[in-house]
């Protein structure tokens, strides 16, 4: 029967591979042009509407597939063109895809429609204002390859799974896999499936971060594509093309997946709900196995990490503020956790000691790459406990486990940490003003912590509709049952338990607006480190790991000695205080939020900055527009290019003296400019901007010729990737040597 299972498999692996190459045909199809519509033919069948003109197309057939609209045009300020594909017929949600706006000086825009069924009769639709028809040069429908790319790797994702689980029910059946493990694997799966709930549909939710992060996405695509090499640290796509430095600020590491998604040709919507619920997965995962190694059982692993990933607070992240940058660092926090844990508690003498520092290696480098503030944060607890700890901190095998912990993080992610130290101190951008500010009244009421079910609303009041920002009821019933079971038995706290307790309840009390932040705002150094929080309620995402920890211990202490009933009774009522108050928060969200359908960025804007942290000092997002190069009267250019953070324009200075143009970028520091050819002094970068921060260009008398600009950065960055490499490839072999001697050992 075994080698019949064995056959079944392999034959269904081979009708895999047989799909999957049938469809690699598919992925070299060639472009296909449908329809191309003259500006000629759109200038002679406009007819007028109440906001200006409107020109529709003749009806084209679309067969299933992804579609890309081309649009060349010359809008000037003033005028705009809006452009759908729209249909008469066709199945339910046969066509997808949004509208774009060009703006004035967007000479060529592209963007993609998705059809899913046959349709008949489909058709561009164009409203034009502020001007004639005249401003439309061509539109163009072409079907693109990028529905094989989908498919193929839709069908390496569903075989891998189905293999998956063919391979999990065999190992079932042949008793490799015991009804723990099976317990473990359902725990974990079915808190994904309830927390990821609201994204099991086509379209999502904005909420106060959330297109910030999508337009993140879209912008490293497009820097992708426009042939900038990792590490991106200008992306160019944001504020009309000017281009904002968020990846110098904000690590792009992670957001390769989503970006790669973009780019495989996957709606916008798909890739980051696809990259959400990696997160949501990774989450639970970590936590669980990081509980494991602490506490050494399977099921207070598996009950912590439930717990965790259904805390209110990880939930509104998700979904109402979108704070997709908070919760992947919160993914990663319980890993730090651990490694911390680890190292205080463990036998130093042990064999595994020295491989722990690991576990800090990978936590406070993915912390890195993925949340700035979360990253001080774990950094200032972890010195606090080292403070507080200090007799074991000063061990030598535990300080020097820190030490080189410390230092692998520090050159593995020298690449990043060093040009943002270093471009933070070249120029000065509207962050510095965001953390000057007041953080004590951003803290949430006392009232907020005791709420027990948690609502989405927009006001943290600690009263129905209020935001979220608590631990939940699971947490304040975990705390009331542990304080119960030592009463009635008359038992005292454990280290442990004592330890994580004080840290969550220490964590919560200053999320509160009652804790004194103004008065350590006034501190010198510390004050500067609290104003970089923004705002104090972010320490929610400490209490959460700390909550985990207590309450894996306390699950362990209840099952040793509160006796079976008392231990399955409370276990079972806080499971489910945890399920339904999660129940309640992501039905809420599924059934009351407006959603949202985005295929495209193109409809989105590009203006989407929140605070502007990363502008340039002064610098309003606001003031921000579309338009081409500016030059002072007597200074003539033309033939101007632009692909990313990179153009080229000709110039020609008939005056004496030196004339200025502005080029539509950001000036960040960074920036050079090269002659191209021409004669005369080479123009050069001038130390003032233009208008909102514009890069300006000196163009000296008499000069006529070609010069590119482009963000080329500065030496240090270079050196800063140099020796992340160089450490990245030394780690490897001293890592691999390390595996052969013990493994030789073992021999």
């Amino acid at each position: 029967m075994l080698r019949g299972r064995q056959k079944h498999f392999y034959l269904l692996l081979a009708l895999e591979l047989l799909a999957m190459l049938a469809t690699f045909a598919g992925c070299f199809r060639r472009t296909q042009l449908v329809c191309e519509i003259p500006g000629a033919e759109v200038a002679s069948a406009v007819v007028p509407t109440d906001n200006g003109l409107r020109y529709q197309g003749i009806p084209v057939e679309l067969r299933p597939g992804v579609y890309q609209v081309r649009v060349n045009s010359h809008p000037v300020e003033g005028q705009s063109l809006y452009v759908e594909v729209l249909c008469d017929d066709g199945g339910f949600k046969a066509l997808q895809g949004n509208g774009v706006i060009v703006f004035p000086e967007q000479r060529e825009i592209d963007f993609e429609v998705y059809v899913t069924g046959r349709i008949s009769r489909a058709y561009v639709r164009c409203d034009i204002t502020g001007g004639g028809a005249e401003l439309v040069d061509s539109i163009s429908l072409y079907r693109t390859r990028l529905g094989g790319y989908m498919l193929l790797f839709l069908m390496l994702v569903g075989f891998a799974v189905l293999d998956g689980m063919i391979l999990w029910r065999r190992a079932i059946l042949d008793g490799k896999v015991g009804k723990e493990q099976q317990i473990v694997f359902w725990g974990l799966a079915g808190t994904v499936l309830l927390v990821y709930f609201p994204y099991l549909t086509e379209y999502f939710y904005g909420g106060a971060d959330t297109f910030f992060h999508v337009t993140r996405i879209e912008a490293l695509k497009e820097s992708l594509l426009n042939g900038c090499l990792l590490p991106v640290r200008v992306q160019d796509y944001w504020v009309f093309g000017h281009g904002y430095a968020v990846s110098l600020f904000y690590g792009d590491f992670f957001l390769i997946i989503p970006a790669l998604l973009r780019m495989i040709g996957f709606p916008l919507s798909f890739a980051y709900k696809a990259f959400m619920l990696l997160i949501v997965v990774a989450t639970v995962l970590i936590a669980y196995l990081s509980l494991k190694k602490c506490v050494k059982d399977s099921y207070a692993a598996l009950f912590g990490a439930v717990l965790y990933t259904m805390v209110p607070y990880r939930v509104f992240d998700i979904y109402n503020r979108g704070a997709m940058g908070e919760c992947l660092a919160m993914a990663f926090m319980p890993l730090v956790c651990c490694a911390v844990y680890l190292l205080f508690t463990e036998n130093v003498d042990s064999a595994d000691y020295k491989r722990y520092k690991w576990y800090l290696v990978i936590g406070m480098s993915a912390l890195l790459q993925s949340h700035l503030i979360s990253t001080e944060l774990a950094a200032c607890f972890m010195a606090g406990i080292c403070v507080v700890f200090w007799k074991k901190t000063i061990r030598r095998q535990t300080f020097r486990e820190l030490l080189t912990a410390t230092l692998i993080v520090l050159l593995v992610n020298c690449w990043f940490w060093l040009p943002m130290l270093y471009m933070m101190r070249a120029d000065t951008y509207n962050v510095t003003q965001i953390v000057s500010e007041s953080i004590q009244e951003r803290g949430a009421y006392l009232a907020g912590m005791f709420q027990l079910l948690p609502n989405k609303g927009g006001y943290q009041t600690g009263m129905f509709d209020c935001e979220p920002v608590q631990i939940g009821a699971a947490a304040l019933l975990t705390i009331v049952v542990y304080i119960g079971f030592l009463l009635w038995r008359k038992k005292k706290m454990q280290g442990g338990e004592k330890c994580f307790l004080i840290l969550t309840l220490l964590t919560l009390l200053l999320c509160l607006r009652m804790f004194p932040w103004d008065a350590i705002q006034k501190v010198p150094l510390i004050g500067q480190i609290a104003s970089t929080m923004q705002f104090p309620t972010r320490l929610m995402m400490l209490a959460p790991v700390f909550f985990a920890m207590f309450a894996a211990l306390v699950y362990g202490r209840l099952r040793a000695e509160g006796g079976q009933a008392f231990f399955r009774v409370s276990v079972f009522l806080i499971c489910m205080v945890s399920v339904c108050s999660c129940v309640y928060h992501v039905n809420d969200i599924a059934f009351t939020t407006e959603p949202i359908y985005l295929y495209t960025a193109e409809n989105m804007g590009t203006v989407t900055l929140i605070n502007g942290e990363y502008l340039l000092d002064s610098a309003d997002s606001t003031d921000y527009y579309s338009h081409g190069p500016k030059a002072e009267a007597g200074l003539s250019w033309h033939s101007y290019e632009k692909r990313g953070t990179e153009c080229s324009i000709s110039l020609q200075n008939e005056a004496e003296e030196v004339k200025y143009l502005e080029i539509p970028l950001t000036g960040y520091q960074g920036y050079a400019i090269e002659l191209r050819e021409g004669s005369g002094e080479t123009p050069y970068l001038s130390e003032k901007r233009g208008d909102h921060g514009d890069l300006r260009i000196a163009v000296p008398g008499g000069f006529q010729g070609r010069v590119r600009i482009w963000y080329k950065g500065f030496a240090i960055f270079r050196v800063a990737e140099v020796v992340s490499g160089i450490s990245i490839l030394l780690l490897g072999f001293g890592l691999y040597k390390g595996e052969r001697k013990r493994v030789k050992g073992k021999e």
